[in-house]
This record gives C-alpha cells, structure tokens and sequence, in this order.
C-alpha cells in the first residue's frame, strides 16, 4: 500500500516535472548532462493504474518542447483524449473519442488571441 502510494507520488512529479524539459534544456550549461537527457527523450509513456498497459502519453519535439499529451481512460491501452501544442506550449487542438471505437468522435480547434 505505502509502496504503492510512493510510486503514484513519484509518477506524478515526473509528470509535472517533465514539461518544463524545454525550459531546462534551454537555460542549462551547454555541457550539461541532464540537457542532452532532456533533449534525447522524444516521448514518455506511463501506466498510472499499475494495469501493465500505457495511460498517459507526452510526446517531444527535437527541441525538447512538448507537443503531444494523450490519455488512454478506459484502460485498452489506446488513448480517447489528444492534445497538441504549438510551439509556443499554447493548446493547437483537442481530439475525442467520447464512444470508445478508435475513431475522433470530434475536434476542438484552439486559437490563441
């Protein structure tokens, strides 16, 4: 229980943590090791439910900026919700697939002022 409660804890910093991977492997040291990680991973997956199957998904630009979140809710390993981002970290579009069938149920189209 305590053992799962730390791993749900840890999952979600690296969650929150990554993000702010774009903002890190700009203003870190050129020789910095973490900067080459940081700009090396291309996409996170995670199995947040402990179901052996990827919930959440991040997806990376070359520039370690993110660009892609996807959430898998009904546990099949397929995400029903996408967001991508501009390049600017501003929300682009929405996808939906509200019924479950691996079809985009509908699309929201962002726009920013």
């Amino acid at each position: 229980m305590l053992l799962d409660l730390c791993r749900r804890v840890f999952i979600l910093t690296l969650v929150w943590l990554i993000p702010q991977a774009g903002f890190a492997a700009t203003y870190l040291p050129k020789d910095s090791r973490l900067q080459s990680a940081i700009k090396d991973l291309k996409s996170l997956e995670l199995d947040l439910n402990g179901n052996g199957k990827p919930d959440y998904y991040r997806e990376f630009d070359d520039n370690g900026r993110l660009r892609f979140i996807r959430y898998d809710y009904n546990e099949d390993g397929k995400p029903e919700f996408q967001v991508e981002l501009d390049v600017n970290g501003f929300k682009k579009e929405e996808l939906v697939d509200r019924n479950y069938d691996g079809k985009i149920d509908y699309k929201v189209i962002c726009k920013q002022k």
